[in-house]
């Protein structure tokens, strides 16, 4: 009489269950072999696009940087030219001690010494203009104005160096205009005032031609948030404000002075 076990036994492996089994074993090697490369792989790549996000961020925040200490260190080295030449011209810092005329000469050779420099003026202590000068126009007696109730010229008198607003000349050139205190070397007191309008053309120029990333540029805003220096110098003459105006007083009020993250230029690119 046989056994009834191997019958039953052969009657289960028969049925191919162990086959499932063994599928399904596989497929768990597979796994087991195939995921930790692959999330691994993938944390690697994510690590790495971070990685890139936050260079490319650094890259953009040092070109800025550099940005902005070119440009306050062209103020700062116009402003030293200028007094160094006007302890020069005048040594004793008072308009009264030489009629303004004679100095004409000597304040048209700093006109041409000083290539971005387009414009001079001499005011007496109150803001009256005494001498003007300029390249592009000849200017007379009849042509001098007073200047006392220029917010400029005011800061000046409290002895104050003042550098003011970018402005579009006729030339659709950008121009600032910087007012300097004469001082009185003798008697302590406010001698006069020089104004000169500088050309900011040639550092335009120089900071624009920054390039960030692929693509990426360098433009500036003043204290308005008005554009004022832009590749796309159709901006400026526009008199516009960035599309992504409410991110930059987002920088502005932050304590770092920085912020990260995504807006649209002008061209609706991301």
């Amino acid at each position: 009489m046989a056994h009834p076990l191997p019958s039953r036994l052969g009657r289960l492996f028969a049925g191919g269950w162990w086959r499932g089994l063994a599928a399904k074993l596989l497929v768990l090697v597979l796994l087991a072999a195939t995921l930790p490369p692959l999330i691994l792989g993938i944390l690697m790549f994510r690590t790495g696009a971070v990685l890139q996000t936050r260079e490319a961020l650094d890259r953009s925040r040092e070109v800025a940087g550099w940005g902005l200490e070119k440009v306050e260190s062209y103020v700062e080295n116009l402003i030293s030219d200028l007094e160094l030449n006007l302890a020069l011209l005048l040594p004793r810092g008072d308009l009264r001690a030489a009629p303004p005329r004679s100095l004409e000469p000597a304040f048209a050779l700093l006109l041409k010494y000083m290539e971005n420099v387009r414009a001079l003026a001499l005011l007496d202590p109150d803001g009256r203009e005494r001498l003007k000068l300029s390249e592009e126009v000849l200017f007379t007696t009849a042509d001098l104005r007073d200047r006392g109730e220029d917010p400029l010229v005011r800061q000046a008198q409290a002895g104050e160096r003042v550098v003011g607003r970018v402005y579009t000349s006729a030339f659709s050139e950008p121009m600032v205009r910087v007012v300097l205190p004469i001082q009185d070397v003798v008697e302590g007191r406010l001698g006069g005032l020089l104004v000169a309008e500088v050309n900011l053309k040639r550092l335009w120029d120089e900071v624009l031609a920054v390039k960030v990333g692929r693509s990426g540029y360098i433009y500036v805003l003043d204290d308005n948030l008005r554009i004022i220096a832009h590749p796309d110098y159709s901006l400026v003459l526009m008199d516009t404000s960035p599309p992504f105006l409410q991110q930059v007083r987002e920088v502005l009020l932050s304590p770092e002075g920085k912020r990260q993250g995504e807006y649209l230029n002008h061209q609706g690119e991301r």
